[in-house]
């Protein structure tokens, strides 16, 4: 079964955590305007910068997926 990512409930968890974009840049190595990007859907989030960003924030991808 595909599971599909629920970018805007990590953008959620993200604020939420109270980590700026410049802290999540400089810990997963993804620029700033990058995530910018990434989070108001004019670019795609890649599994490669996906897996970096739940890895920094310790997000499960269950957590931020659907069926």
């Amino acid at each position: 079964m595909e599971r599909k990512i629920d970018v805007d409930l990590l953008y959620s968890k993200i604020k939420d955590s109270g980590i700026s974009f410049r802290e999540l840049s400089k810990k997963t190595g993804i620029s700033p305007a990058h995530l910018s990007m990434m989070f108001n859907n004019k670019r795609n989030i890649t599994v490669k910068k996906l897996n970096k960003i739940l890895e920094v924030m310790k997000i499960d991808v269950k957590d931020i997926s659907t069926k």
